[in-house]
């Protein structure tokens, strides 16, 4: 049950909704985010298995998410964006985008970013099931990608249910990730 909506860049402080799920609203990140992102970018949970360090505050997560904005512009075919519980409060980030130049890859990758209170509900595989199925319609790839830390265990557990295999590794920000891939019909028979 995933339903793309049209999308158009915010105005007058609508926030554009890139798709949602039957608990799940993937939305654009807009400035009043940043307190949350705040918050999740200074959970050890989260930064650690990222390799990223801890959030230095607010003013770092503004620019954080108007370089979000200016990477991917505002047709919002792909990008990083911000998860949200249906009519309610934002819970993490997710990203449908291309590997490069994080990577040497042309392809496309899916990935989640939970805040740790979030954590054990599905959400992240219902959230990455929806963009799945977004990069196998709307935007008519043919197969994406997860870029994992080797040892963020429920990372990897979330890209299995989804269906996606290990098929190597790559160099994704300088360090060595796992790369799992799933093809357009391989998603489409296991649904």
């Amino acid at each position: 049950m995933h339903h793309p909506h049209p999308v158009f860049a915010g105005e007058n402080g609508v926030v554009s909704t890139i798709t949602t799920t039957t608990r799940l609203e993937v939305r654009q990140l807009v400035s009043s985010d940043a307190a949350f992102l705040f918050d999740l970018h200074s959970q050890p949970a989260v930064t650690g298995p990222l390799a990223m360090q801890p959030s230095t505050g607010i003013p770092e997560e503004l620019q954080r998410t108007e370089r979000f904005t200016s990477l991917f512009g505002d047709a919002l075919d792909f990008g990083i964006w911000g998860l949200a519980l249906l009519d309610g409060p934002l819970i993490g980030l997710v990203l449908l985008k291309p590997l490069r130049p994080l990577g040497d890859h042309d392809g496309f990758e899916v990935g989640w970013r939970l805040h740790p209170d979030s954590w054990g509900n599905g959400y992240a595989t219902e959230a990455g099931s929806g963009l799945v199925e977004l990069a196998f319609g709307p935007r008519r790839l043919t197969e994406v990608f997860a870029v994992i830390e080797p040892s963020n265990d429920r990372s990897h557990a979330v890209a299995h249910r989804l269906g996606m295999d290990k098929i190597g590794t790559l160099e994704y920000a300088g360090m060595s990730h796992d790369l799992l891939s799933i093809q357009a019909d391989q998603w489409r028979s296991s649904r």
